[in-house]
């Protein structure tokens, strides 16, 4: 039986890496993808290139060229096609070579760089970077309902298992001091419950005031929360970031996926009430971190669901 440790590594000869590739992971938020645009990208231990065709289209592709190994996203996008900047070989979504300047056609059908299957779902890109037929892909019908959703991203330097691990219990002490708790008292649960479900863990916290947050782990990065009262912090670039109180029932999915086995990536879904009634203040984040062990970089984007 692997050893417990074996979890945390996720690069392509581990076992935690191979089963992690047996799934799909979202890699970026799709308003940070503008047509005719590529972007080097890092999951699981393995860099890629990841452009969005003029068409609109996106794809992804290995990160340099076959030719000299020049970084890809460096190069230029031509329809749904990305040319390498060195000497300029040309592929297309399939990755197959199409044209090798100063050589006949028949040597660009010669080569071809793997690619690896997309999809554009809930303002986010997937892909699955595995071997074989990828799975079926997943939904999460709570989010397609229409209406607005919330799509932020930030990275913690530390391993995905730490970062799925936690418990509710540490929020109102290990942030005390952000956002969470601005202008008002930390809530410390009074109770916390914990059940095995067929998609994961179900942890549900009950409050004094008897409000209960339900907060389900699904194996291995997956997070579903629902809260009735919840704050939004927006993580928009500035100084200064804005944070919006909703009342009534709050939803939240994220997903944690590793660039590497010392940092991980979230990517969060959020769908406020429909009638939520909010009120944003702003407050100088960038004098307080989040919590004084974690350091990440963010991204916002809000998107019209339909």
């Amino acid at each position: 039986m692997p050893e417990l440790i074996e979890l945390f590594r996720t690069g392509p000869n581990t076992v935690g890496g191979r089963y992690m590739r047996t799934l799909w992971h979202p890699i970026l938020i799709a308003a940070e993808l503008k047509p005719g645009w590529a972007k080097p990208v890092q999951i699981l231990g393995e860099k890629f290139t990841l452009y969005r065709g003029e068409s609109g289209t996106p794809h992804l592709t290995a990160f340099r060229c076959a030719h000299r190994g020049l970084q890809l996203s460096v190069g230029w996008i031509e329809g749904d096609c990305i040319r390498c900047r060195f000497h300029g070989w040309k592929y297309d979504g399939n990755g197959q070579c199409v044209e090798v300047p100063t050589e006949d056609e028949s040597t660009a059908k010669t080569v071809r760089l793997r690619t690896y299957p997309v999809r554009e779902y809930l303002g986010l890109i997937f892909t699955y970077i595995g071997a074989g037929r990828a799975p079926d892909f997943p939904r999460y019908p709570d989010f397609e309902s229409g209406g607005e959703l919330w799509v932020e991203a930030y990275t913690r330097a530390c391993n995905f298992v730490i970062n799925m691990e936690n418990d509710p219990v540490h929020i109102p002490f290990a942030h005390r001091e952000s956002e969470l708790f601005a202008n008002k008292p930390p809530e410390v649960p009074v109770k916390v419950d914990a059940e095995e479900t067929d998609w994961g863990i179900d942890i549900r916290s009950t409050f004094a005031n008897g409000w209960v947050h339900t907060n389900q782990r699904g194996w291995p990065n997956m997070t579903c929360f629902k809260s009735p009262r919840q704050q939004h912090r927006s993580h928009s670039p500035g100084a200064c970031r804005s944070t919006t109180i909703i009342t009534g029932v709050f939803k939240s999915i994220s997903c944690t996926t590793p660039p590497d086995q010392k940092r991980c990536n979230s990517i969060v879904n959020a769908t406020p009430p429909a009638a939520a009634k909010s009120a944003a203040r702003t407050s100088s984040w960038a004098k307080r971190s989040c919590a004084a062990n974690c350091a990440f970089k963010t991204s916002t984007a809000t998107t019209k669901r339909t």
